[in-house]
């Protein structure tokens, strides 16, 4: 039987996306779940998907993506995002991988980013629910997903180096799940792309403040 997956979508300022991309990630995923994690002021149930939320909000990406991770079952997780097009087959060829045991994290192919394409890193990721139970995606952090010390970037970057130096992390170039993103002439900026470029300078400096004691505790 093929391991499920919970696909989590946090998502703000952006329901005219989100059918194409539920529906798209369901059509190019087998026996996968759709999530959308939205604020209490914007839910509204969209065809195919769960819509999961909290009464004092779910906050930024890393917030939400965590509450997706706590709030669903399935042992295999995806951190996703509403500017994606998920490829035909590249579940299954993360799955080929996951299937060494010595892989808990497999990184997807967003077609744009250049540390992606030389397998160093990954913006999005199918990962197993084990991993994050225990030790936990973020170092020293049982049961978590990504890190919520960021405003917006950098969660990903600090997610997929903790994952290499632990070595369980495979990238996955064959898995195309394309990200519509500006930087890539891709998409129109909006708001929510241009509050994570504002605090890019101060994530930055942070993520080079925290992995330089997770490279000491893990080198």
């Amino acid at each position: 039987m093929v391991d499920q997956i919970a696909i989590l979508i946090p998502t703000k300022g952006r329901q005219h996306r989100l059918e194409r991309v539920v529906a798209n990630a369901l059509e190019s995923t087998p026996a996968a779940s759709v999530y959308l994690l939205m604020e209490p002021d914007e839910a509204f149930d969209v065809p195919g998907a769960t819509t999961l939320t909290q009464d004092d909000g779910l906050g930024g990406y890393a917030q939400a993506i965590n509450y997706g991770y706590r709030s669903t079952k399935e042992p295999l997780l995806f951190a996703g995002a509403d500017d994606l097009n998920f490829w035909d087959g590249w579940a299954t060829e993360c799955r080929i991988l996951l299937e060494k045991p010595d892989v808990a994290v497999v990184g997807t192919n967003d077609l744009g980013n250049s540390d992606v394409q030389r397998g160093e890193h990954a913006t999005h990721y199918l990962v197993r629910r084990s991993y994050l139970d225990k030790p936990g995606g973020v170092y020293g952090e049982p049961r978590t997903f990504l890190s919520e010390a960021y405003d917006h970037g950098f969660t990903d970057r600090e997610f997929t180096r903790t994952a290499i130096l632990r070595g369980v992390f495979a990238p996955c170039l064959t898995a195309n799940v394309e990200h519509m993103h500006p930087a890539w002439a891709k998409a129109p900026m909006d708001a929510t792309y241009d509050r994570g470029y504002k605090s890019d300078d101060a994530d930055r400096e942070l993520y080079h403040e925290r992995m330089a004691a997770v490279e000491e505790a893990l080198s």
